[in-house]
Parts: C-alpha cells; structure tokens; sequence
C-alpha cells in the first residue's frame, strides 16, 4: 500500500490529486502494474490508499509519484520488497509532499512635501489586488485571489478570507496591485502592478509561511499660491476710485448758484 504525507505551511492548501506508478517484478518479469490515485478529503494530511493484491512474495515494487498536486517538489522513487508478515505480507511505500505557502500584504507609504499634514494623513487609499498562478496547457494564468484592500498611510494591510483568517496563496502565486483610488496624489507608485512583475510564492521553504508585500506610495507636495501682484498707482487719491474733479464740481454748483440768488435778493431789498 501507499501512505502519503502532507506536509509544510501550505499543507492544509493541498488538494491533490496524488498520482502514483507501481511496477512489480519477479525474476525478472513484470508481474503486476498499475496507478493509485490518492484523494484528498476534509483537512487529514495522511492519505492512504487500499492494499494492492496480485503481487507475490519475493517481488520487487518500484513506486513513483506521477502528480505531486502542487507541491514544492517530486519526491525520489521509493522500491520496496514483498515479504511475509504478520499483516497479510503487506508493505507500505512511504511518500511526503511538502507545500509551500504565503500570505500578501500591502503598504501605504506617504511622501512629499504634505504628507505630514492632516489632510493627507486622514485619506483612505484602496488597491486592487490580484494573484495568479500559470497552469501548464493554459494561455492565460488562473487567478486564486482577487480582492480590494484599503487603509491610510503608514498603515500595512493583509488580504483575508470572510472568517477573517490570511489568505494561504499556494506555490507559484503571483500578486500584484492597481491603486483604483489615490486620494487625488500627484504621483502613485505600485512596486508590483503586473503579473510580470509580481510578488511570488517560492519553493525551498515549505515550513516557514512566505510573507508577500506590495507597497503603493503616494506623493503630495504642497501648493505653492504666487504673490498677488500690487496694482499701479498715481497717488495717494488715485487708489480710491473717485473722480476728484468731478466731484468738485458738483460741490461748487450750489454754492455758486445760491451766491447769485443772494446777490439778486439784496438788491431788490435795497430798492424797496
């Protein structure tokens, strides 16, 4: 029979299918071979798979993992020899599938000139964020998590799932970011913003949980208001708008025209 284990941060991200080659021989002929499929079901990370009958005592079996189901690498062969036991002569190829797996983050980072005012530093930013894997057979990658994130400058955000737990991206993910809201920034910046430049799940690793970031900075100067331009002048009267010989005029009309009536009033007394 075959036992495989799970195993490493994305074991619980493992779905399978597990695939396997068995090939028997006995002096020097093939006596039995086959495929065993292992699926996986609920969240056990022990697969077992049922006794494979028909193979003689003294056989030699070589079985080889043909579908790892994502994991970081292909475990070697394993050969094993069939003889008497106490457990109906059964013998177990042992087989662990480590599986790498991360978690994406992003951070907003503020620069320039007003990125210490008030204004700036209460603005809510949101990033679109995407992460892929490419499949062997497809022309385009498949996406495995697609969801906004917002926060505020200064602030890191973790994309999770609706019970509130980090996101488990498997092997290969890819993420990258588009900011759809910038807080009207006069320059925004995503350091991962395409699948060919993203952020990656790697192998080499499988027992520490990868932590991806994407940064999006944004960029505030201040305005600079130029200097109100002083307004000509001709003199200390001619910045009140008035016209000073008009206005003269009009004072001396009455005065000239009452000084005519009184002169007209006296003569006539006289001559009475």
């Amino acid at each position: 029979m075959i036992v495989k284990d799970l195993a490493g941060a994305g074991a619980s991200e493992a779905v399978g299918p597990f695939e396997f080659q068995v090939v028997c021989s006995y002096l020097g002929s093939t006596v039995r071979e086959t495929t065993v499929t292992l699926e996986r079901t609920g969240d056990e990370t022990t697969l077992e798979s049922d006794r494979i009958d028909g193979i003689p005592v003294g056989a030699s079996c070589v079985v080889t993992e043909t579908a790892t189901g994502g994991a970081d690498t292909t475990p070697p062969a394993v050969t094993v020899l069939i003889v008497t036991n106490d457990d109906e002569n059964t013998v177990t190829a042992g087989f662990v599938n480590e599986f790498s797996a991360g978690t994406i983050s992003v951070e907003k980072v503020l620069a320039g000139t007003d990125a210490d005012s008030d204004a700036v530093k209460a603005k809510v930013f949101t990033i679109q964020v995407t992460c892929q894997v490419a499949v062997d057979g497809l022309e385009n990658p498949v996406t495995v998590f697609s969801g906004t994130v917002s926060l505020k400058g200064g602030q890191s955000s973790t994309a999770t799932d609706e019970n509130g737990d980090a996101i488990l991206l498997p092997l290969g993910a890819v993420c990258f970011g588009a900011e759809t809201d910038t807080g009207g920034a006069d320059k925004a910046v995503v350091d991962h913003d395409s699948f060919e430049n993203g952020v990656a799940v790697t192998s080499g690793t499988p027992d520490d949980l990868q932590s991806l970031v994407i940064t999006a900075t944004n960029t505030f100067d201040k305005r600079v208001v130029p200097p109100t331009k002083p307004t000509s002048t001709g003199g200390p009267l001619a910045s009140t708008g008035l016209d000073v010989g008009g206005l003269l005029g009009v004072v001396a009309l009455p005065l000239i025209v009452g000084g005519i009536l009184l002169l007209v009033i006296r003569r006539r007394t006289r001559r009475i």
